[in-house]
């Protein structure tokens, strides 16, 4: 979370701490306003979102925090074996190891599925769009039109991803020999950055916050048949049965939307904001 007053950053971190140990529990906007603060869940390691204390999600939650009038305090985890976990830990229960649960959690899928498999959750607040896309090396991929250059040209993929999927299958698995994997985001679009490879498919968000700057970088949609590309809604969760909040947290964010503030805080980290 960026802070230009240290001490503040240290209340945040020595309260989130406090509540950690004590087993704290989620609440509504009642107690939340009484409080005076909002434990909000973030991911480690998801950049451009939230990412070593810092990221979209983390400037967004700040700023929702600020419409409720509280302080923002983060509650940082890492991913599970699949987010019914994550939803478990971080919304309405808590970990065994004693984190969570928090009042919130950002960067959640807002969709039917996801809704009709977690009934002691409320998803709320979508505030991005997210999907998949085609980072290229402009000066070794002038245009890309089809999938076919990559029977000539390197493409790198993090691995057990759709985009991974994707290439190893597509054509009949006539890309395979041009795939190559990593374990992260992060380093596919290092690969890209250093011309170890020609392309890289990726979350579009983390392909435009990597590349920013770059002269020679184009992002756009994999060009896949018709129905194949894949884009889900984020939003936010909090635990079923917490009502005022889910109606107060729709609202800040519905107003950082009208007011331009979402567009603008994904700009500062180089990313387009694709409404939901």
């Amino acid at each position: 979370m960026r802070s230009s007053n240290p001490w503040s950053l240290l209340a945040a971190v020595w309260l989130a701490l406090s509540w950690a140990s004590a087993g704290a529990q989620s609440l509504d906007l009642p107690e939340i306003l009484q409080r005076g603060s909002i434990r909000i869940a973030f991911y480690n390691g998801l950049p451009p979102f939230s990412d070593k204390g810092r990221g979209i999600d983390v400037d967004v939650a700040s700023a929702v925090a600020r419409k409720l009038g509280v302080q923002l305090a983060p509650v940082w985890f890492d991913a599970d074996e699949n987010m019914a976990d994550d939803l478990r830990n971080m919304v309405w229960k808590g970990h065994y190891l004693g984190v969570g649960p928090a009042d919130a959690m950002m960067h959640v899928p807002v969709d039917l599925e996801y809704i009709g498999a977690n009934e002691r959750v409320l998803f709320l607040a979508p505030y991005f769009r997210e999907g998949f896309a085609i980072a290229r090396d402009t000066r070794r991929i002038p245009r890309l039109e089809s999938l076919e250059v990559f029977a000539r040209e390197t493409i790198a993929v993090e691995g057990d991803t759709w985009p991974d999927s994707i290439m190893l299958a597509a054509d009949g698995g006539r890309y395979r020999d041009h795939v190559v994997h990593f374990r992260s985001g992060t380093q596919v679009v290092e690969a890209l950055k250093t011309g170890r490879v020609s392309a890289v498919f990726a979350r579009r968000s983390e392909l435009q916050a990597g590349l920013n700057g770059g002269t020679h970088f184009a992002v756009a949609d994999a060009p896949l048949p018709t129905g194949r590309t894949r884009q889900w809604t984020v939003g936010m969760a909090v635990k079923l049965g917490h009502e005022a909040l889910a109606r107060a947290l729709e609202q800040a964010v519905g107003e950082l939307q009208s007011d331009g503030a979402l567009a603008r805080i994904f700009a500062e980290h180089g990313v387009e904001h694709v409404g939901p």
